[in-house]
């Protein structure tokens, strides 16, 4: 049987992941299903974030339908954003709102970054469990921020039930107190794909 987890601690953190935008900046495709080495971007993304964490919710919302098919067969939780069109705040609150917060911490993450590896998911997640599990925890490299994200279990709850939005600019700045920067050795937690253009670079190709 393949477990093959990356954590060595295997810490109870649940992984939100945001998988419902409307991909405009891409024109006609929705990013998410495009494949790069013959896999769609958001299984790509999901996977490596199951094989970090016993416990991932993956928040749908535009052409919710095929991005579920996409990841038939993975272990995760689909719930559905009515309001994805508002925007990614919309779909983070959403999965806050579906999340049982009852481990160490919350993972908020994005279904988009095509360099993401395991190794680096776990990193960060390691980097969280040995910094005091206090603070939000927020990758950054060469002074640029990054994601995914992590919140302590016991800040999420808060932030769920005063229903503010997780993750966005503007909380995180209000609150820089509670905020622990961790420095990340590459760029893997910066890089997306939201145009063509990047999609070309990684050899992403529609289905």
């Amino acid at each position: 049987m393949r477990r093959n987890r990356v954590t060595t601690a295997s810490p109870d953190i649940e992984i939100v992941v945001l998988a419902a935008g409307l991909s405009r900046r891409m024109g006609e495709a929705n990013k998410l299903l495009l494949e790069i080495d013959g896999e769609p971007l958001v299984r790509r993304a999901v996977r490596r974030y199951r094989a970090c964490a016993e416990r991932v919710i993956v928040v749908l919302g535009h052409e919710a339908d095929r991005v579920r098919e996409a990841l038939s067969g993975l272990d995760v939780r689909c719930v559905v954003n009515p309001d994805y069109q508002e925007g990614r705040q919309s779909t983070a609150r959403a999965g806050f709102q579906a999340a049982a917060m009852d481990g160490e911490a919350v993972m908020l993450a994005l279904a988009d970054q095509p360099l993401l590896e395991e190794a680096d998911i776990a990193l960060l997640i390691d980097g969280f469990m040995h910094s005091g599990r206090d603070k939000i925890f927020i990758p950054y490299f060469q002074g640029a921020r990054g994601n995914p994200v992590i919140f302590p279990a016991s800040l999420a709850r808060d932030i769920k039930a005063d229903r503010q939005v997780p993750g966005c600019r503007k909380f995180i700045d209000a609150h820089p107190e509670l905020v622990h920067r961790f420095e990340v050795p590459n760029n893997h937690f910066m890089t997306d794909i939201d145009t063509p253009e990047e999609a070309q670079l990684f050899g992403a190709m529609p289905q």
